[in-house]
């Protein structure tokens, strides 16, 4: 690895060759040394070091005024930050109270109420609600009659797809012009009339 260098044994002299010198030729007189920052701490030709300064314990003016600003933006900050938050809550608040206010506006008496039929059957809901049948059906057993019809024409039952209990449903009866409650025919002559 070190073929080139050659050592001689006797008073540990080396015979190698010498690394050789790229800046030889430079006239080192030219060279100026890098200035010396002791010196420059008196001058007045450059401002101070406020590194230095800050070694002597005081720092540099212009870093009092910057601690400065930045502590009254910091409290300027604070100020708004608290100020909306308190807004916030207070108008929060009462558009609660608004918000209230509004839906209570929108609020239907209960007699309105009442005089929905959502399901189009001819009974109101209240009324739906108390013979136990479906608001949103308007055949609650699927036998083909009407939850209306059931209760208000043909008294069977709305719940009960065959009321009589004879394999026919109350629809099939009264189409067929049987009464849906048991043995016979129904009375009138037409059995569509109590659909109208």
């Amino acid at each position: 690895m070190f073929d080139d260098v050659k050592q001689s044994t006797e008073g540990g002299e080396e015979s190698a060759k010498r690394a050789e010198d790229i800046f030889e030729s430079v006239d080192k007189s030219k060279i100026t040394p890098p200035p010396n920052p002791d010196n420059q701490i008196g001058s007045n030709t450059q401002p101070p070091n406020p590194i230095m300064q800050s070694m002597n314990g005081s720092p540099p003016p212009s870093n009092k005024k910057k601690i400065l600003k930045l502590l009254l933006l910091l409290v300027i900050i604070g100020i708004v930050g608290i100020s909306g938050y308190l807004g916030w809550q207070y108008f929060n608040k009462n558009n609660k109270v608004l918000v209230d206010d509004v839906f209570e506006d929108k609020k239907q008496p209960n007699n309105e109420i009442d005089n929905i039929d959502t399901d189009n059957d001819g009974l109101l809901d209240s009324e739906e609600k108390e013979y136990g049948t479906d608001i949103n059906l308007p055949d609650s057993d699927f036998d083909g009659l009407l939850d209306r019809e059931e209760i208000k024409f043909y008294k069977t039952d709305p719940l009960n797809s065959d009321t009589d209990g004879d394999g026919y449903l109350d629809g099939e009866e009264v189409k067929a012009g049987y009464n849906p409650k048991g043995a016979g025919k129904l009375l009138t002559d037409n059995p569509t009339e109590f659909n109208q």
